[in-house]
């Protein structure tokens, strides 16, 4: 039967569960089956909805033009199907390298992030970060200084639409407004928020910070960590069995809860989270004292995000191990010794119960791991390897001439290997054909903002801008 025979509603229901391959040979059948397929509906699930190509100005010549027809009887291309076709073009240039390239010096930068076409550059050196717009060429639009001056930076990060700093235990977010990066929130996370209400104009802040908080506290550490919208931040205090966790959320702008943490006498190195719909994990590596009466080296806490309560999800582990979420699953990557490491475990998000336990025959970096849908990928010594973490099963190995030190998946194909020989390195493969499509020499992976549109790399002394839009 010709699906074009069928009532509008039925003959969409079929085009839709269609590959992409079988609903570009349907528009070649004839005017009717193309028209029949020239709806949004059916092109925007072939879609990237994180690409928004429309609104970027097109750099790369030969840009791409809507295809005119000469037929006068066919209706207009659909919304969804342009941009498919503006998706296709940018990954021909990516894939081909066809791109312009812009650089700037990166002077005394520690860290850098990705807003929009924003980039935000953390100058620890004169106390302040540097704003880029990177739309298009790069200009420099602002320097903003830090308001806790002689005081480094703990946390330089973007979530969301919005940059937050932390000095010490200062919260401090930015906000864009009118293309400029504007202080909406400032915040002391101490316990219940006492100097909070009491902070000054920035233009005081410093001395004030001096007078009530202590320009370089002796008497409390704080670790933090951002996912999703939220922020966690610990303070420490002397007394370590009273560890304070504050949870701020940024959309509301509101602290939602300060909790002690069970269980923990020791010190805390560090902290990693992670979160699904409904809960916030967070994973705790510790400091070992000879005489601590526990051996974990990690802890990992579950928070329920509606009732701000733990679960009674709970980890512990003799190895400092990172952890990641996918779907409603916890996979925990197991690195005593990661060069000796070559498994990891899925775990019940509820419980904390093992489900899966799986070996590879390369040992995991846990500087070296992302996940992209149901892909997990991570880096050895000189070997990268993709998983499928539906059926637990390798895809694919790919080798390389030198230390892999980071990888990125851009998407489900496309895959960014970055590390060291004698210098900087960047591979950028093709995962489903197994194929190195180029190299790009003397240049590292920056920790973010990397997309199919624009790829920025750090060298020695410049920050490369490669625009493949």
């Amino acid at each position: 039967m010709d699906p074009t025979d069928l009532p509008e509603e039925v003959a969409e229901r079929i085009f839709i569960l269609l590959p992409v391959e079988d609903v570009l040979s349907c528009c070649l059948v004839n005017s009717r089956w193309r028209d029949s397929v020239n709806k949004n509906i059916i092109w925007k699930r072939h879609c990237n909805p994180n690409l928004h190509l429309e609104s970027m100005p097109n750099l790369v010549k030969p840009a791409f033009e809507v295809p005119k027809s000469d037929c006068e009887d066919l209706s207009p291309i659909c919304k969804y199907r342009l941009s498919y076709m503006r998706e296709i073009h940018l990954r021909n240039n990516f894939r081909h390298k066809h791109c312009v390239e812009y650089k700037f010096s990166r002077g005394h930068i520690e860290k850098t992030e990705f807003l929009d076409k924003y980039l935000l550059l953390n100058d620890s050196y004169r106390n302040m970060f540097h704003v880029w717009d990177i739309h298009g060429s790069p200009i420099l639009i602002q320097s903003v200084p830090y308001l806790l001056q002689q005081m480094c930076t703990e946390t330089f990060q973007t979530i969301g639409d919005c940059l937050l700093i932390v000095q010490c235990n200062l919260l401090q977010v930015y906000f864009v407004v009118d293309g400029m990066f504007t202080l909406k929130l400032c915040r002391i996370f101490d316990k219940e928020e006492e100097f909070s209400h009491t902070i000054p104009a920035s233009d005081m802040m410093t001395s004030w910070y001096t007078s009530n908080i202590g320009l370089y506290p002796c008497d409390f550490t704080s670790i933090n960590e951002t996912v999703g919208k939220y922020f966690i931040g610990i303070v420490e205090p002397f007394r370590l069995k009273e560890s304070v966790m504050h949870i701020w959320d940024f959309e509301s702008g509101k602290k939602l809860k300060e909790d002690r943490i069970p269980g923990v006498e020791e010190s805390i190195e560090n902290i990693c989270c992670g979160k699904n719909s409904e809960y916030l994990y967070i994973a705790l590596y510790l400091h070992m004292f000879e005489q601590s009466s526990s051996d974990a080296r990690c802890k990992i806490f579950c928070y329920n995000l509606k009732t701000l309560q733990y679960t009674q999800f709970y980890v512990e582990s003799k190895h400092s191990i990172p952890f990641m979420l996918f779907e409603e699953k916890v996979v925990i990557l197991p690195c005593n010794q990661w060069e000796n490491s070559g498994s990891y475990l899925f775990l019940d998000s509820k419980t904390g119960k093992k489900i899966v336990e799986k070996k590879f025959d390369y040992p995991m970096n846990p500087k070296a791991l992302d996940v992209y849908k149901s892909q997990l990928v991570f880096g050895s010594s000189h070997t990268v390897t993709v998983v499928d973490l539906d059926s637990q099963e390798e895809i694919t190995v790919l080798p390389v001439d030198f230390e892999v030190m980071e990888v990125y998946l851009l998407d489900s194909d496309i895959l960014l290997v970055g590390g060291v020989d004698y210098r900087f390195v960047v591979e950028v493969w093709d995962i489903k054909r197994h194929y190195r499509l180029y190299t790009l020499k003397e240049k590292a992976i920056l920790l973010s903002g990397r997309s199919l549109p624009r790829l920025c790399l750090q060298g020695m002394y410049n920050i490369h801008v490669l625009q493949f839009w």
